[in-house]
């Protein structure tokens, strides 16, 4: 009978204990309340932290609409200085003198790479491309040139897309008549603060015959 009830007592500090050790681990798993809190105080403050680093830097933005600068303005004025080059370049000059004569210009508008190219396309391909530095020859195209031009979507202000369709007409080059029309695209990067070209580039991809 007392082996019995020594059994049972044992088995009852056994349970107690064990209950004590869950009820110990339970607490030290669970933080503490001002722990709780100083962790959220942690995450408030860094979403607080990011918010205002995006609202700054939204508002130091020249795309931002609070901002002093004048996107479409400034989009109008490339957009007017591209169509400039281009007619300038294809199509606007008599000869090699009077391209000399508004080079810099030209280069200006769209790029030194771009006017050079426009300055070949002048005259028959099969002639100029191998031209010696300096030496002129005959213009063939009309000043009938058309430019469509358009912005891609400007996330850059200072490395803004401008991308301009170009259609120009070529003459026999003994008279205006027009031989045929000829389509181009030119892209162009432009800084749009400044309004000064980075770079230009022209592709040639259609050529139709005039009845």
């Amino acid at each position: 009978m007392n082996s019995e009830s020594n059994n049972l007592k044992v088995t009852r500090i056994t349970l107690i204990v064990i209950a004590i050790l869950g009820v110990i681990l339970v607490f030290l798993k669970v933080p503490k309340t001002n722990e709780l809190n100083g962790v959220k105080s942690q995450i408030t403050a860094t979403n607080t932290e990011i918010q205002d680093a995006k609202a700054s830097a939204k508002s130091a933005s020249p795309l931002n609409n609070n901002s002093n600068f004048n996107l479409v303005e400034a989009e109008g004025n490339v957009q007017d200085k591209v169509n400039k080059g281009i007619k300038m370049g294809l199509g606007g000059l008599k000869n090699t003198k009077d391209y000399n004569a508004h080079k810099e210009e030209i280069a200006s508008l769209v790029g030194q790479n771009l006017a050079n190219k426009m300055y070949k396309m002048n005259g028959y391909p099969d002639y100029v491309y191998d031209l010696p530095k300096g030496k002129s020859f005959k213009f063939i195209l009309s000043k009938n040139t058309i430019v469509y031009t358009a912005f891609e979507k400007v996330t850059n202000i200072h490395n803004a897309k401008v991308l301009a369709i170009v259609k120009y007409q070529v003459t026999d080059g003994n008279s205006s008549k027009v031989q045929y029309d000829r389509l181009c695209l030119a892209e162009l990067r432009y800084d749009l603060t400044n309004q000064k070209v980075i770079d230009g580039q022209l592709t040639q991809f259609y050529q139709g015959i005039n009845q």
